[in-house]
């Protein structure tokens, strides 16, 4: 059985081994890590409070209120998603999707039934590489709707979206400065 801490060990019942970052720089996976930290938590509060039934946003004017409950949901064959439930799960996906490509060594082969298995090379890398950058990129689209709302329709800021949007334009500037596949 293997666990894994905070502090970057595993232990199983025989062995301790050391986890240490293969594709991406420690700072750099410490910096997103703890930005998408912030951001769920924000994200979460928000979430918490939609369900309560205030807008997910620090304001006590309740035609504010309404404005946002009105705009902060997405659509999706008849049921309403929030927001912040959309931005949890993409956050939360991205940052285990980051961590994953930071430690996982790219020359890997996985059983998956007895006689099959999955070989992870370092195209597949590339290519899973390139699609956290475009769920980045719904992001940061997200973000340009919402802050058009708060700006244009509802007219106020609201510090909690400010926070994550912030963040989001922080982690998809770390994630494209990020070369996990350096030419050698």
């Amino acid at each position: 059985m293997l666990v894994a801490t905070s502090g970057g060990v595993a232990i199983d019942k025989y062995t301790e081994v050391k986890l240490t970052p293969k594709q991406i720089e420690k700072n750099r996976l410490i910096l997103f890590s703890s930005l998408s930290g912030v951001s769920i938590i924000a994200l979460t509060y928000q979430f918490m409070d939609y369900l309560r039934g205030g807008c997910g946003c620090v304001t006590i004017d309740l035609a504010k209120t309404l404005l946002f409950r009105k705009y902060e949901i997405y659509r999706l064959f008849d049921f309403e998603i929030p927001f912040a439930l959309v931005g949890i799960s993409i956050m939360t996906a991205v940052l285990i999707q980051v961590v994953l490509l930071g430690f996982l060594p790219l020359q890997m082969e996985l059983t998956i039934i007895k006689e099959k298995s999955f070989k992870i090379t370092k195209k597949y890398g590339e290519y899973w590489y390139y699609f956290v950058v475009f769920q980045l990129f719904l992001t940061v689209g997200a973000l340009l709707y919402l802050l058009y709302l708060e700006l244009f329709v509802i007219n106020f800021i609201c510090i909690l979206c400010t926070i994550s949007q912030i963040i989001i334009v922080i982690n998809t500037l770390l994630i494209m400065t990020w070369d996990p596949f350096p030419k050698k």
